[in-house]
């Protein structure tokens, strides 16, 4: 009986690791990283900072590429883990592979005004604003962002308060956009449940985290 139980386990055991190999061998499904998803990253002009992006990836296979300059419709597509990304009236193609990690890599584009330097996948964009404060910098100065509710928000740098101003939000959720008084245009991306990232037209960038 001894032997026989052995016999059992050795069964069992042999069997739980065949199908623990079947399991970490299945392929990823990069797809499901893209369809319907938001992303966000850096890209660079030359002879100037970094400045964040946001793309989010619709369901027919459109996208909305968005940064401080505007948002720009275009295309994408997947073949295997290479996703191409390119634009409806614009030249422009970007290639990158995606991690099993969810990021972009071996990003390359076809044009040498600007190089993506970056981009991962934001797991939820569509995050709650209404009353939370948020605190970090803005180039060099303190920089505080406090949304209220009915769309409207209130910065602070260093001493100075900006006041109660309408912001716009993106459909998915990640991109935001607002006026600090009638000439400074902002720009942000909430790249997670806690940090927010953005530019301003200066090329300077701001970070906060959610109090």
């Amino acid at each position: 009986m001894k032997k026989y139980l052995s016999v059992v386990v050795f069964i069992v055991m042999v069997t739980g690791i065949i199908f623990g190999c079947k399991k970490s061998n299945s392929p990823k499904d990069y797809a499901a990283a893209v369809k319907d998803k938001t992303w966000w990253g850096t890209l660079t002009y030359p002879g100037k900072s970094a400045e964040y992006y946001s793309v989010h990836f619709n369901g027919d296979n459109s996208l909305t590429w968005s940064q401080i300059a505007g948002d720009y419709a275009g295309q994408w597509v997947l073949n295997g883990k290479q996703l191409t990304i390119t634009f409806t009236g614009i030249s422009v193609e970007i290639k990158a592979d995606i991690s099993d990690d969810d990021k972009l890599m071996n990003i390359t584009d076809n044009t040498a005004n600007s190089e993506i330097n970056s981009g991962q996948l934001i797991v939820n964009p569509n995050i709650s604003l209404d009353n939370t404060k948020w605190v970090g910098v803005f180039s060099t100065m303190s920089y505080q962002v406090s949304f209220l509710t009915g769309m409207k928000l209130n910065t602070q740098t260093s001493n100075i308060d900006y006041g109660p101003t309408a912001y716009a939000r993106s459909a998915s959720g990640a991109v935001i956009r607002f006026n600090t008084n009638s000439v400074s245009y902002v720009f942000g991306v909430i790249t997670s449940d806690s940090i927010m990232r953005g530019t301003d037209p200066s090329n300077s960038q701001w970070s906060v985290g959610k109090q």
